[in-house]
């Protein structure tokens, strides 16, 4: 039963680009939290992969062209897949939610649906955006965190978004610093006061909004 409802959900994986992203800890809510099944090293679960529910990342299982149990020299057995090849770009990681490609920029899981109806997943270099992190042949679906929003552009306050791996946080209204939290570059309607103000903290809108002001009063007079 639980197979059907995950079969069934996937199929409205496409609305998704219409409607727009989810945040990717919303994975969960339609396929599963992968930490929550308990699976061996390098095997992670992955949706449609029935029967199986946990499929290997280990090198071994590059290239197989059907369901198979391979044994490696020491006796350790992996369960290949040939939907599941996450081997030819990224890092092999198993997120807080879902397994992914990594976290650095261009590097993104690809969700392609076969004639058939199944996915097949694996890496690749995305250039654009080259924020996300799950994407199906449309568009993005999960952003890098933390990115958010329409072609995962956006970050919210107090992050930088020249870094995901790891990610960075800076002060004020800045959007992009060095280790040392120097400043660089300001969020959108925000500037530096002076040239040793790293948190960005002169506001553009209240000096446009002094400027209206004073003109509404010279308009008057």
């Amino acid at each position: 039963m639980k197979q059907l409802i995950i079969n069934l959900l996937i199929r409205f994986i496409p609305i998704i680009g219409v409607v727009g992203l989810r945040e990717y800890s919303q994975w969960i809510e339609v396929f599963g939290n992968a930490n929550g099944i308990l699976c061996p090293e390098l095997h992670t679960y992955i949706p449609d992969m029935h029967p199986h529910q946990c499929v290997s990342y280990a090198t071994i299982c590059k290239g197989v062209t059907e369901a198979e149990i391979k044994t490696e020299v020491n006796g350790t057995q992996y369960v290949c897949h040939p939907r599941f090849q996450p081997f030819d770009e990224g890092t092999p990681t198993k997120g807080d939610y879902s397994f992914h490609c990594g976290s650095d920029f261009g590097q993104t899981l690809i969700m392609e649906r076969s004639l058939d109806g199944h996915y097949k997943f694996y890496c690749k270099e995305n250039l654009y955006p080259k924020t996300c992190l799950i994407q199906d042949k449309q568009r993005c679906q999960y952003c890098k965190f933390p990115f958010f929003g329409f072609e995962c552009e956006s970050v919210p306050q107090y992050y930088d978004r020249t870094q995901t791996n790891p990610v960075r946080k800076c002060d004020g209204q800045c959007e992009e610093c060095d280790q040392n939290k120097v400043c660089s570059a300001c969020r959108f309607d925000y500037e530096k006061n002076n040239s040793t103000d790293n948190l960005c903290s002169k506001s553009k809108m209240l000096w446009f909004s002094t400027l209206c002001t004073n003109q509404k009063r010279q308009f008057e007079y």
